[in-house]
């Protein structure tokens, strides 16, 4: 079979699981007897080696801080996909993922002001 095209996810996470078996980065199971280092701050993503951890970390480095401050105790697979997703998608731009969650809840303040004004304003 001949590969036409081959392309890089957009974004991918590890099945809630296989964290402890599976590096987040390079999606490789860790060899028999080999623990995973995981990051020192969540404690939640584990990586093969620093070079695995560090390729990672320009997003790792964003979803890192809501893990941390999540109201749950570990994000689900779903909620960590999502979050990468945003994180990705406004990774690089002018707005940064916190910068989107201001303007978020900015909007929406706009327009509970402008319903308890009496007036229709859409967003």
């Amino acid at each position: 079979m001949c590969t036409i095209v081959e392309e890089e996810p957009y974004v991918a996470v590890v099945e809630d699981p296989y964290l402890q078996d599976i590096c987040s980065y390079c999606f490789q199971r860790a060899p028999p007897g080999h623990l995973l280092k995981k990051c020192s701050r969540c404690q939640l993503v584990h990586y093969c080696n620093k070079e695995c951890q560090k390729k990672d970390f320009c997003i790792h480095k964003h979803e890192c801080s809501f893990i941390v401050n999540s109201l749950f105790k570990t994000p689900n697979t779903k909620l960590r996909l999502l979050g990468r997703l945003l994180i990705r998608k406004y990774k690089g731009d002018s707005t940064s993922a916190f910068r989107m969650n201001e303007e978020v809840e900015q909007r929406l303040k706009e327009r509970r002001q402008s319903e308890d004004n009496g007036e229709n304003g859409d967003f």
